[in-house]
């Protein structure tokens, strides 16, 4: 990959980005065109909202490698990334982060297809493109966007996220889109699945934009998609969370509306691979319908381990199933003291230990078989670490008074 780093530059005229340089201060675009291709990484190192400014022109990714890297950190404000297609269309990515810890950055790209089946095109560690168990292909918008934030302690909070399409993406055959009823998903890498959560979203077929007013830090992922969803969720969940007291679990989720919910099943793990069924909840609806805010308690008194996974899976009348986010329940006050980056990998990773303590602590990598890969004492904040089999592992960082556990995706090169 090839890394630039822009100071003051006024762009006239179209700019080819294959080679490298260094400095920092603002990127300006007045007209020119600045086409990153290659694999290139332009590295905007001014953290201001303003260190790109445009008036016209607009930057080329169209590839998924193809990247911008603004290294934000804990700043704040209405940052745009000008975004664009040829020499003409303007497709902008706009966010606005706060609440973040860490010297962390956002990593940004967007391409097209050029087809109506996206499933043939996806992102890196994205498995497939179906929405209720089945190929949305044909009801997608034919562009993928990367929003992704990285290296932060604390993930940002995100408000106004908008992204932008052209009209070509959803009107190619054989799409049966319609553009009005276009919503932002996500793709979950923890859970393989587009499914498990609705933003709610904002389209303006004017413009050509789709906009998610808010986002929480927990539902950071790295790609997003505009799907045409012609019915409403069957369930729109508010929340699902956890505590832990008196050696107990205790869940508990609100919906806002239930349309032919028949019940609900809570899922846990010891590992966030493996889930089996602990409890059934029959929805509280009349007959599986609500349009109010109906709120659910569930006890999970048989937690032996020091930390458990934890998932909904709601089930409607007619069979179909959809899963919610995967929460963490730590007893002992256990702490989300490891971090992983890039994760997924192609193999290569980091490991960072967050803890004031570095005595006593030992990492161990596990396969889904249970078997030990890796295992060594660390004494060092960062520990760089390459496996060389694709696949699912369990990281388990050991502590005197702490064990912490995160699910670890190795991608084939």
């Amino acid at each position: 990959m090839q890394k630039i780093k822009l100071a003051l530059i006024c762009i006239m005229a179209y700019l080819l980005i294959d080679t490298s340089g260094n400095a920092q201060a603002r990127l300006v675009i007045n007209g020119g065109i600045i086409n990153l291709n290659n694999g290139a990484n332009l590295v905007i190192d001014n953290p201001n909202s303003n260190a790109i400014t445009r008036t016209s022109g607009h930057i080329i990714s169209e590839g998924q490698n193809n990247t911008v890297k603004w290294n934000v950190g804990t700043s704040t404000g209405n940052y745009i990334v000008p975004f664009g297609y040829g020499n003409t269309d303007y497709l902008p990515i706009l966010f606005s982060p706060s609440n973040a810890s860490g010297n962390g950055s956002f990593l940004l790209s967007t391409y097209s297809g050029n087809s109506a089946m996206n499933s043939s095109y996806l992102p890196n560690g994205v498995t497939h493109y179906n929405y209720s168990g089945s190929d949305h292909s044909t009801k997608g918008i034919d562009r993928f966007w990367q929003v992704n934030a990285i290296g932060y302690n604390t993930k940002p909070e995100i408000s106004n996220l908008q992204l932008s399409y052209r009209d070509v993406e959803h009107t190619t055959l054989p799409n049966i889109i319609t553009e009005g009823n276009l919503k932002a998903k996500r793709w979950n890498s923890m859970l393989s699945q587009w499914d498990d959560f609705s933003p709610t979203s904002t389209i303006n077929t004017v413009s050509n934009t789709v906009t998610i007013p808010s986002l929480s830090s927990s539902q950071h992922f790295a790609w997003w998609t505009l799907m045409s969803m012609s019915a409403p969720l069957p369930v729109e969940l508010l929340s699902f969370s956890g505590m832990t007291k008196n050696g107990k679990n205790i869940l508990s989720w609100t919906t806002a509306s239930e349309i032919n919910c028949d019940y609900f099943d809570i899922q846990r793990s010891d590992d966030a691979i493996h889930f089996e069924t602990i409890e059934t909840v029959k929805s509280k609806a009349l007959q599986g319908n609500s349009s109010a805010n109906i709120q659910y308690e569930v006890i999970d008194e048989h937690v032996l381990n020091p930390v458990y996974y934890y998932r909904l899976q709601q089930v409607d009348i007619d069979g179909k199933s959809h899963l919610s986010k995967v929460i963490t329940l730590y007893q002992n006050q256990l702490r989300e003291n490891i971090q992983i980056y890039p994760n997924p990998s192609q193999g290569h990773f980091q490991v960072s230990i967050q803890e004031s303590n570095l005595e006593n602590l030992m990492l161990m990598i596990q396969d889904v078989k249970g078997q030990i890969v890796y295992e060594r004492a660390v004494s060092n904040p960062i520990t760089n670490i390459q496996l060389h089999q694709a696949g699912v592992y369990l990281i388990t960082l050991k502590g005197p008074s702490f064990t912490n556990t995160q699910k670890l995706i190795i991608q084939s090169n």
